[in-house]
């Protein structure tokens, strides 16, 4: 938060400063406390310091603070600013480091929040089989509900880990399609259901110790599949009721010699089609066919280890080489060269 040359020294900012840009004649500054301040580029110039402090402190010429209203204000922690350099638009560009752009009059320095989107990567999304709805999860723990047809972000709910996918449960899960499955880097999935205006938290489960990459729901309704970068593969007996899932009942996990990338069930609800990651650099992954077990024979009073209750087929694709003929020249009249059609 300090700005330092051979003439001064200021204390800009309390935290990072994210953005420095020269406009007119200021020089605007902002950062993670949420202060945009205008710095007098001719005051920084002429600054000397005293004979017995080798700096010397500047007040910037203005300053103004970005404000979440709310319950509680809190300042907005500013990422990146883009500043109008002609006047042509009276109005900056500000994001946020929660995904939240907005306006900037320069004029009278108020604000307006413009659009709120997520702070980093969006790492899965699935439409409402029924409604223009789109929901949306990301690396920064938030869980959005999007209208498509007045493009709009309906709301949005913040988790205290970051997700790692999502998927919305099918009309056979629940009828009236408003049910969402959240993946989470901690190995968490939690199942939310579509409210007018909020999620609402359904069930939380916790069956792996990394992220929830994938998760798959059978056919049938009656069997929830995930898989991680831990080498598992969970499976969860789904009981529904007429508001949806009910409840989630471990039925046990799958050790896997690689961790599982992608996941498809047959439709019979009777086997679990799986992509496998490459054992070593170089390698090439698998193609596996999971046979589901009688989960009602399955004893998992001791272990929910079920991996010798289950049997794995893998299938093995060969690369095909193609060769390439050449197209065969032929000589035209006078010596010329002419290629075959």
């Amino acid at each position: 938060g300090d700005w330092s040359s051979d003439v001064c020294s200021s204390d800009l900012h309390e935290g990072m400063i994210e953005v420095l840009w020269q406009h007119g004649d200021h020089i605007v500054s902002a950062g993670v406390d949420g202060y945009m301040r205008y710095w007098d580029y001719s005051a920084l110039d002429l600054a000397e310091p005293e004979d017995d402090e080798p700096v010397c402190h500047v007040a910037p010429a203005k300053e103004y603070k970005i404000v979440q209203q709310g319950a509680e204000e809190s300042a907005v922690k500013v990422k990146t600013m883009h500043l109008d350099p002609d006047d042509k638009y009276k109005e900056w560009l500000v994001q946020d480091d929660a995904g939240g752009l907005w306006r900037i009059n320069p004029a009278d320095l108020t604000s307006r929040k413009v659009r709120d989107f997520h702070a980093g990567s969006i790492v899965g999304s699935d439409a409402s089989p029924v409604g223009p709805f789109v929901a949306s999860a990301g690396s920064d723990g938030t869980v959005r509900l999007h209208n498509l047809e007045n493009h709009a972000t309906v709301y949005s709910q913040r988790f205290p880990q970051p997700c790692s996918s999502l998927i919305w449960a099918p009309p056979v899960v629940d009828e009236s399609a408003t049910t969402v499955v959240v993946g989470f880097n901690d190995g968490v999935v939690r199942v939310l259901q579509q409210l007018r205006d909020c999620w609402h938290l359904q069930h939380v489960i916790k069956p792996h110790t990394q992220a929830v990459t994938v998760a798959k729901f059978s056919r049938d309704g009656k069997l929830l599949a995930t898989c991680s970068p831990d080498s598992l593969l969970w499976l969860q007996a789904v009981t529904l009721d007429k508001k949806g899932i009910e409840s989630l009942t471990p039925v046990g996990f799958i050790k896997c010699k690689t961790p599982l990338l992608s996941l498809s069930w047959s439709l019979d609800s009777s086997s679990l089609m799986a992509c496998s990651a490459p054992a070593n650099p170089g390698a090439e992954g698998e193609v596996l066919e999971y046979a589901m077990p009688d989960v009602a024979a399955i004893d998992t009073s001791t272990t929910f280890d079920i991996t010798d209750h289950v049997s794995v087929k893998p299938y093995v694709f060969e690369q095909k080489v193609v060769e390439v003929v050449k197209p065969v020249k032929e000589k035209k009249e006078g010596g010329e060269e002419e290629e075959e059609e």
